[in-house]
């Protein structure tokens, strides 16, 4: 007994010392350590003493940190704006944002036809390519930020020295990387991957690997019917992912490989075979998550570390027991006796990526996970916060491996960390950026608001649902409960959310019709930026894009 009450009598007087030795460092010290931590924890330490407390909210630059985590953003590089001018651009950014002050760009017009095809890049970029198959023409704009002292940017190329065919395009203007993919002239049975730079018009990026080629073992070749192409690509970081569609033998079955490169050492990441076809995106350069697109039940939600050093090919026949798998969550579960028929048809999670002008930029775990899927022809968006999803992560690794397997039910997960929206009749297109959720709807005889965009935002700083005014509380009730379009697949249960977000309405982006017609037009698509949206509208034989930014 005497033992243990020394053990603890010295022990105080060990605590006591540091104590004492905390208190006794300087001002401009005790700022230095504190510098150097993350928001979040700093808000924790400032909750230590009164002195701490005072510390904290008397530098500028702490301060700063701390408004930029609330409002999922993080400091940008080092530049010669000072940390008040920095303050005072971060408040005309939260409070554009919150108002939904937009300044138009109508000049923001590449000459694309109705052939072209417009795609949104992980960094807000937009590649206008035409025509639609095998496109010869791309031009590139990224997208402009006052806030952020970004300007637009263009660049048009032409594909006059690529020959092949199937041709597909992706960008990302931060990283001046442009990827196509293609089939040679002479290799039919071959896909090859060029890395390319957009500031030397479409040649070989200084820092990009050479081309890479796949193609079909030599048995096969001149056998079968289909050749090797290529349904997807996506890039991130110094990661791009494609999706192979190949056959199987010399049957009709198809099979679809899943490879991560890195494209600046052309080396194989991670590489998965699965039976079906399956959609995927980026969460981060470390996971990457996944989805068939044919539902299955249970449907679910997977999420693998593609940092490993296990990167050969494996085959997946069902989508499980895979060592790369760190969590597998269920979907929400679909009402009625007999099989439904459902379909995913997109997987999206998008933040901006770094650039080098940029005073502060998106945390990238505040991006919303999207997935679009369809119930007997009816049109549901299920949104998840990333953040939310590293938590459920951070759970899973915490497990042993063999309990990491089991699928987290959606009544554990769902209500909590994500929100289902039927969209319906009301809404024409969806798309999120970064913590913001755009919904586009569709024109509304006798509602003069139905032009008018809706925009959720799920930052971190909200605590509960709260709406700018009663014009978007009214049409985001009109979306989110109309009990028609979902109680017959969904249970109120599933369809319950708790998690907070925050609605404004953006500007009306509807456009009266020609020749005296009833109503009016509104945009085809809308692609979400990280300052901004655009808008896409199929008029006659022309595209039209109007740009809205804060």
């Amino acid at each position: 007994m005497r033992s243990a009450s020394r053990v603890w009598s010295r022990l105080r007087q060990l605590s006591k010392s540091q104590e004492d030795a905390f208190d006794n460092l300087p001002n401009e010290l005790l700022l230095a350590c504190l510098s150097l931590l993350h928001a979040r924890d700093v808000v924790k330490y400032r909750q230590v003493c009164r002195r701490w407390r005072d510390v904290i909210d008397l530098d500028a630059y702490l301060q700063l940190k701390i408004e930029l985590w609330t409002n999922d953003l993080l400091d940008g590089p080092y530049s010669d704006v000072g940390v008040e001018d920095r303050a005072r651009l971060l408040h005309d950014y939260k409070a554009r944002w919150k108002n939904a002050q937009f300044l138009g760009d109508l000049d923001y017009r590449p000459g694309v036809g109705v052939s072209g095809q417009i795609q949104c890049s992980v960094d807000g970029s937009l590649s206008c390519t035409r025509p639609f198959r095998n496109p010869t023409h791309l031009v590139v704009c990224s997208p402009p930020s006052a806030l952020r002292s970004l300007e637009k940017r263009m660049w048009t190329l032409s594909f006059d020295g690529f020959d092949g065919a199937n041709r597909m395009i992706t960008t990302d203007a931060a990283q001046d990387l442009l990827v196509v993919a293609e089939t040679p002239p002479d290799r039919q049975w071959d896909v090859r991957f060029y890395f390319l730079s957009l500031e030397r018009s479409g040649q070989q990026h200084p820092n990009g690997a050479p081309p890479i080629t796949r193609q079909l073992p030599r048995s096969m070749q001149g056998e079968v019917r289909y050749a090797l192409f290529v349904f997807y690509m996506m890039i991130c970081g110094h990661h791009v992912a494609w999706c192979l569609v190949r056959p199987h033998g010399m049957t009709d079955h198809l099979r679809f490989d899943l490879e991560v490169w890195n494209w600046r050492t052309g080396r194989l990441v991670w590489a998965r075979e699965f039976d079906s076809l399956v959609i995927f995106t980026f969460l981060d350069p470390s996971h990457i998550a996944l989805v068939g697109k044919a539902y299955q039940a249970p449907k679910t939600l997977q999420i693998h570390n593609i940092v490993t050093t296990d990167n050969h090919m494996i085959h997946i026949p069902t989508m499980t027991a895979d060592p790369t798998l760190v969590c597998s969550m269920q979907l929400p579960p679909v009402l009625g006796l007999r099989p439904p028929s459902v379909f995913c048809d997109k997987l999206t999670c998008k933040t901006h990526t770094s650039t080098m002008d940029s005073i502060f930029e998106s945390d990238p775990a505040s991006a919303l996970l999207t997935l679009r899927f369809h119930v007997d022809a009816t049109p549901f968006i299920l949104v998840v916060p990333v953040w939310e999803l590293r938590r459920e992560v951070k759970k899973a690794q915490a497990l042993p491996a063999y309990r990491r397997r089991r699928d987290l039910l959606w009544s554990d997960w769902g209500t909590r960390c994500g929100i289902i929206l039927p969209l319906g009749d009301h809404v024409h297109d969806v798309e999120a950026f970064g913590p913001r959720l755009a919904l586009l709807p569709k024109w509304r005889e006798g509602n003069p608001d139905s032009g008018r965009i809706v925009l959720l935002d799920f930052s971190r700083s909200n605590d509960q649902v709260q709406y700018a005014s009663p014009v978007a509380a009214e049409l985001l009730r009109s979306i989110r409960f109309e009990r028609s379009i979902w109680t017959s697949y969904f249970s109120e249960e599933t369809m319950r959310s708790t998690l907070p977000y925050f609605v404004t309405v953006g500007p009306d982006v509807s456009l009266p019709r020609e020749d005296g017609e009833q109503g009016a037009r509104m945009a085809s698509r809308i692609l979400m930026q990280p300052d901004g949206f655009t808008l896409e509208y199929r008029l006659n034989s022309t595209l039209r894009l109007d740009t809205y930014y804060i």
